[in-house]
């Protein structure tokens, strides 16, 4: 622990996941542990109205499939949206965004926010979650467009991607078919959903998904990869007339790069997207790009999240 910087520490929040591992049971206290008697015994916590199932890729990598259902229409709460079938929200990185989408959407459709959401989360089997960033995972791989991100010094991490194409595919081939086929919903509408890593990802399928899906929400997205890789694909793709029948939503946090350093230029990269959405104003049908004040890479979710999906789905 000590061998890592603080700045270290941080940057590996914008790509490659927590620094170090820490088992559940460090968390129980010690009168637990001494003497487990004194102590109800204890299940783990469910959330209600969720299932989940397993699904490989072509290439032959396992993810576990996340689902979270929406409230049924209730007829004592009167805002609520009627008569339509529940939108998909495929989210990116579902060990850690799962619970918060679903939570979150099903408290916005009580009061007419969003229509009903099914909320499909996508992650890693447990042997691959909250690994030391200096341990090769599937994230990093899936999430990112080329091998090397440029940061190989900071993040050992960084030089492990290129999985981008295949991931997009196995979600647009594999999982929503699968989506479609078991739950009863609205096929003309689905968002896509990603943080960081999972933010570069979503800007990337926004011009490379052909229309895979109908919008597309990324939370601080993690631009830097590559030289700003994914930045300059997006403008050179808008420059040859890209168009989409859907919309973009981009949120950063105000405070990042006070965190980061000027390196990943976290807030600049948003910014600059931006300035290439305003020249080329007819790529999507609506976009929203914002910097949120007095929020971090760590704490703009809840915002951007609720923001972000009433102006996808109003």
């Amino acid at each position: 622990m000590a061998a890592l910087t603080r700045r270290r520490m941080l940057l590996s929040a914008l790509g490659t996941g927590p620094v170090l591992a820490v088992a559940p049971s460090a968390y129980i206290s010690a009168a637990a542990s001494s003497d487990p008697r004194k102590v109800p015994r204890t299940d783990l916590a469910t959330l209600l109205q969720t299932e989940q199932f397993n699904l490989k890729s072509d290439n032959g990598t396992e993810y576990v499939v996340q689902v979270g259902l929406p409230h049924a229409v209730d007829p004592d709460l009167p805002l609520m949206v009627r008569g339509r079938k529940p939108v998909t929200l495929f989210v990116l990185d579902g060990n850690e965004n799962f619970g918060l989408v679903r939570d979150l959407t099903r408290m916005m459709q009580w009061g007419g926010d969003v229509p009903p959401c099914l909320v499909v989360g996508v992650t890693y089997p447990p042997q691959y979650l909250d690994l030391p960033v200096s341990v090769k995972n599937p994230r990093t791989y899936d999430l990112t467009p080329t091998a090397h991100g440029g940061m190989e010094d900071e993040l050992p991490g960084a030089s492990e991607g290129g999985g981008g194409p295949a991931y997009l595919k196995f979600l647009l081939t594999k999982l929503k078919p699968v989506i479609e086929q078991r739950y009863d919903v609205d096929n003309s509408v689905s968002v896509l959903i990603g943080h960081s890593l999972g933010g570069l990802f979503v800007i990337g399928a926004a011009t490379q998904s052909h229309g895979g899906f109908r919008h597309y929400l990324a939370l601080s997205p993690s631009l830097w990869w590559d030289q700003r890789f994914e930045l300059l694909r997006f403008e050179r793709t808008l420059k040859k007339g890209f168009h989409h029948d859907g919309r973009l939503a981009v949120y950063v946090g105000e405070r990042e790069e006070h965190i980061s350093g000027a390196y990943p230029s976290m807030v600049g990269d948003v910014i600059a997207l931006k300035g290439v959405l305003e020249n080329y104003p007819n790529a999507f049908e609506k976009n929203l790009i914002q910097v949120l004040p007095e929020e971090d890479h760590h704490t703009l979710q809840g915002t951007a999240l609720s923001r972000g999906l009433r102006f996808l789905l109003s």
